[in-house]
């Protein structure tokens, strides 16, 4: 015996729905497809398949700690915590 298909109609941003689409058909796969598979593992598990979270942009100082990582003006690695604290406070 065949399921009843049902109809979702949602409303969502544009961009964010073309974004998804191609992402999807990179995947092999449309958005019908995409958001089934979305409803199906979250009756599975009984939640949501993934942890909601926020994105935070990096302040401008973790963004300098990134940009001197990348370059390669990292220190360390130190013998102890002593070691690395006191290079911290002879930093400047």
């Amino acid at each position: 015996m065949a399921t009843k298909q049902a109809n979702i109609n949602i409303r969502v941003d544009q961009e964010l729905k073309d974004e998804a689409a191609e992402i999807f058909s990179k995947m092999g796969m449309d958005m019908t497809t995409a958001i089934t598979i979305f409803l199906k593992q979250t009756v599975t598990d009984y939640r949501l398949p993934f942890i909601p979270s926020v994105y935070r942009e990096p302040n401008d100082e973790t963004l300098a700690a990134m940009k001197e990582a990348e370059r390669g003006e990292v220190y360390g690695p130190y013998d102890s915590v002593e070691a690395l604290f006191e290079a911290l406070e002879n930093e400047d």
